[in-house]
């Protein structure tokens, strides 16, 4: 593990009883799936953005 805070934790919690860390893992997998939700509706959100700025290149363009 790259990080010294997290290597640490990780040892605290293996010092846990077993509901303990399985109630953890349950934790750590809610953020986790919330975080990767959460940026892939940003890039959704982002590419749709994208979509709208652009002209439509089967639009009729009028002329003033």
């Amino acid at each position: 593990m790259r990080v010294a805070e997290l290597h640490r934790l990780v040892q605290q919690v293996d010092e846990f009883s077993d509901s303990d860390q399985q109630a953890l893992i349950v934790l750590l997998d809610g953020l986790v799936k919330r975080t990767q939700i959460s940026k892939m509706a940003l890039s959704v959100a982002s590419e749709r953005k994208g979509r709208r700025q652009q002209p439509h290149e089967n639009a009729v363009q009028r002329s003033p």
